[in-house]
């Protein structure tokens, strides 16, 4: 049982035991070993779990010697023993984020509700209100929270439904009379959650080729009306279209099935006014050329502005990975990262960038082992010491410092001014009004040592909604500060959401496309980012890190 494990099973039992109505102090004990041992290093988890290092209660005060024999063996016998007297159901309601464990066992003890779909119906019946701990406003917020949990159901990450594709697309590859075979919908616009996946598939004999694909897939086409489509349809996961043509359909075909319906009806209109239009074409560029329209990439293709662009020949040259000198936003297990400064520099070289910014959590993010200002003096040298294993590499020596609900910076100036740069963002209460949240995050950019602000909506993708913000008065202020935003390119987060970039890009605001990486394999998921963030029409020079190397360090040294 590793560090990861061991906290998940101490966490775990706490639910378990407040599921089932255990006493406090002993669902506190969990609790309180979760969190100690959430602050500890990695190693001296492993020390500990060996028996090598300090005992026990050192690690975590509050944890016995049952819990201690429990998370070294890495059985957990008892947790399973208990998760057995719970209705499977239960666990699907925390899912809910309205929902505790002791509300949970609330609805299960004096609601007899004990699934999602019961739930739902007490809710529409208005019994759910009259249970302790419960109101109107409750009850109404958990109607929502049900409808988009469904909803989130059949939708995947970009990085999960890339998986997916890929192993789709192995299968089927060697199909007999299947000629080539691409991505199109929202996959290949490059959407950050994806409810559909969809190919455009070219066959010597379509309907042959059509009955050889389903019997692989289990699957055939699904009515009369879409006689060339195949639809595979599975619970909790995105429906499947593969739609097989003839070779010369398949330009016209990939092109239809790409954009958004509102895309490919305008540029349609386009069409209708130019000669031959039905003449099938060779390819896309030909589709837009007989529009009279510049080429429109995939990504762009949501009819937000961009036929008018392709019309006046104003389409931007989008960012790609190549452009990219190297990132800013990077974690190590000075907190909460899994690897050393060592191999995080080392890995970043490996890609070919010019340098990397290394920027652990301040102490107020205790959880994750956050630096003390002593703390930080001590990781200068040893940053210091990988410098010169390194020398054609720049490390950049930052912070992520948190913005503390009054808007303070977690770490004093003395502190924050010895930085090469300082990220700040927000880890902590997350649940304030709009006006609220914007002050704080106001205050938070408007602090002299403040370079960028990270994750700046704190969205977590089909878990969890943006905090409210008034996304123009935190622009107009980082545009005023030279404050940069950060496009975090984690899966998860996809943050700042694509749809609000051009907004911040017009006031001159720099954007940095960092991994957020807590590990080395983590730092190459930028190349996903950057594919998302071409959606918000971003070019190379409105991003800060195509800065080179040295360029970067002139513009961290600016007066700004």
């Amino acid at each position: 049982m590793d560090k990861v494990d061991g906290i998940n099973y101490l966490i775990a039992m706490a639910e378990v035991l407040e599921l089932l109505g255990e006493p406090a102090e002993k669902i506190q004990a969990y609790q309180a070993a979760a969190d100690s041992v959430t602050a500890s290093t990695s190693y001296l988890w492993d020390q500990w779990l060996a028996g090598k290092g300090p005992a026990p209660e050192q690690i975590a005060p509050d944890i016995s010697r049952t819990i201690y024999e429990n998370a070294r063996s890495g059985l957990a016998t008892d947790l399973e023993a208990l998760i057995l007297q719970i209705p499977p159901g239960l666990f699907g309601l925390i899912q809910l984020p309205s929902l505790n464990p002791t509300l949970v066992r609330r609805l299960w003890i004096d609601g007899n509700i004990v699934s999602i779909n019961q739930l739902e119906r007490a809710c529409k019946r208005e019994r759910v209100m009259n249970l302790t701990g419960f109101d109107r406003n409750r009850q109404n917020r958990l109607m929502r929270e049900i409808v988009e949990l469904r909803r989130s159901r059949n939708r995947w990450l970009r990085s999960e439904a890339e998986i997916f594709a890929r192993a789709r697309e192995e299968e089927i590859a060697g199909t007999k009379g299947l000629l080539r075979m691409k991505r199109a919908g929202e996959l290949r616009r490059d959407l950050e959650a994806v409810s559909e996946i969809v190919w455009v598939i070219a066959a010597d004999n379509p309907r042959l080729v059509m009955g050889r694909i389903g019997t692989i897939v289990g699957a055939s086409w699904s009515s009369e009306d879409q006689t060339d489509t195949i639809i595979i349809e599975v619970v909790d996961q995105p429906r499947e279209r593969l739609v097989v043509v003839t070779e010369a359909e398949f330009a016209a075909r990939h092109w239809l099935e790409t954009g958004t319906e509102s895309h490919t009806r305008a540029v349609l209109g386009e069409l209708c006014q130019a000669a031959n239009p039905h003449l099938l074409p060779a390819s896309e560029n030909e589709i837009y050329e007989r529009a009279s329209l510049s080429y429109i990439p995939p990504e762009l293709r949501e009819n937000r502005g961009e036929i008018d662009a392709a019309k006046a020949g104003t389409l931007p040259t989008l960012i790609v990975p190549g452009d990219i000198k190297g990132v800013l936003h990077v974690h190590t297990n000075w907190s909460d990262g899994r690897e050393s400064i060592y191999q995080m520099v080392e890995r970043a070289a490996g890609l070919g960038w010019e340098y990397i910014g290394i920027t652990d959590h301040s102490q107020a993010a205790f959880y994750t082992h956050g630096l003390t200002p002593e703390r930080i003096i001590l990781q200068r040298t040893a940053i210091e010491k990988v410098r010169v294993s390194f020398p054609e590499m720049r490390i950049f020596h930052g912070i992520e410092c948190d913005i503390q609900p009054d808007g303070q910076l977690d770490l004093p100036d003395s502190v924050l001014e010895t930085l090469d740069f300082v990220i700040v963002s927000i880890h902590s209460v997350l649940q304030m009004e709009r006006v609220a949240m914007t002050k704080r995050i106001l205050k938070g950019i408007r602090n002299p040592h403040a370079t960028m602000i990270a994750h700046p909506s704190g969205r977590l993708l089909l878990e969890r909604e943006s905090y409210p913000v008034d996304w123009d008065l935190v622009f107009d202020a980082a545009a005023e500060t030279g404050t940069v935003i950060e496009f975090n390119a984690r899966s998860e987060r996809m943050d700042l959401d694509w749809r609000l970039i051009r907004n911040a890009t017009k006031r001159g605001v720099l954007i940095c496309i960092n991994p957020d990486a807590h590990g080395v394999s983590s730092l190459s998921c930028i190349n996903d980012g950057i594919a998302i963030a071409r959606k918000g029409w971003l070019t190379a020079d409105q991003v800060l890190n195509t800065k080179t190397g040295e360029q970067l360090n002139q513009w961290f040294e600016r007066d700004f």
